[in-house]
């Protein structure tokens, strides 16, 4: 089983197949792993560790939708109701994937348009607050 915390970089996400079947392992490992009360975090600290790099923008909107959806339609078949806009763990995950999943040129580490340096951010967990992170902006 994964380690939820493994960070996966993607550097051709393309449409987003392979970040999927990551984020899918990771999943499976909460579920597995973790005592249900903490599946709602541990499942967005999941999601935090996955990464991808695409050049073309309408792949790139294709990959952090499915990544998206799959997160979605995983959370409502584990606690039986859809999440909406207004909640929490809806607005946290679609923030992580717009944040995870860029648009840039890995060969040169630039985004495409702006030549501006392709950046990350990494979400370390807070020790002794096991549901906070503290954000770490990085580039490439």
């Amino acid at each position: 089983l994964p380690i939820l915390t493994a960070t996966f970089l993607e550097p051709s996400a393309v449409d987003g197949n392979f970040l999927q079947a990551i984020l899918e392992r990771k999943l499976a490992a909460v579920v597995e792993q973790y005592d249900k009360r903490n599946w709602k975090t541990k499942s967005l600290i999941a999601l935090s560790s996955i990464y991808g790099i695409e050049f073309l923008e309408d792949n790139l909107e294709v990959a952090r939708s499915r990544l998206f959806l799959y997160y979605l339609d995983w959370y409502e078949q584990t606690f039986g109701y859809k999440l909406t806009s207004k909640n929490d763990i809806y607005q946290s995950a679609h923030y992580l994937i717009h944040k995870n999943i860029v648009r840039g040129n890995t060969l040169t580490q630039k985004h495409p348009h702006t030549g501006e340096a392709i950046r990350f951010n990494e979400w370390q967990i807070v020790r002794g607050h096991p549901s906070m992170v503290k954000k770490i902006t990085f580039s490439l």
